[in-house]
């Protein structure tokens, strides 16, 4: 549904990275881990955004990320919005604003490319990544959720 210009070979993951909900509605993929001073030069977020980042002592981690609505019956939304990460300490992050954010509204079968980021403490590690969709099925929240055996996998 909607793109993202291709990024260098280096920022591409060798396996990009798919998780989905518990009912395998929405698949989400990570495509790309980039550090926020190369998402800059890839020209994926501001550079004054990382700059004012680093002095609240905090790193910037941009993720390229594709969601697919592998079965939901209906239209829905993708925004960037919806993605959390979470630390190894516990502390939550809101998605950060980069210039290709995810957005779209797919159909089954359809999906949309983009990119998150967060801002998140200089010496913490990301923990888990969670995409809130707004969704139910069967009563249940759709909401996917990647907690790596590896979390170095979210780290640039």
């Amino acid at each position: 549904v909607s793109g993202s210009a291709e990024q260098p070979s280096s920022a591409q993951l060798a396996r990009p990275i798919v998780f989905s909900d518990q009912h395998r509605v929405i698949e989400v993929t990570i495509l790309s881990v980039v550090n926020g001073k190369d998402a800059v030069t890839f020209e994926r977020l501001h550079k004054l955004n990382v700059e004012d980042q680093a002095k609240r002592g905090k790193k910037v981690i941009y993720y390229e990320v594709m969601v697919k609505n592998v079965r939901y019956p209906k239209e829905f939304n993708v925004v960037a919005n919806y993605f959390k990460l979470e630390d190894d300490t516990g502390n939550t992050y809101q998605c950060e604003q980069t210039k290709d954010w995810i957005t779209g509204r797919i159909n089954m079968g359809e999906t949309t490319r983009g990119g998150i980021s967060f801002a998140i403490y200089q010496d913490s590690k990301p923990r888990r990544l969670i995409y809130r969709t707004g969704l139910q099925s069967g009563g249940i929240p759709l909401e996917a959720t990647l907690i790596p055996l590896d979390p170095t996998v979210l780290l640039p």
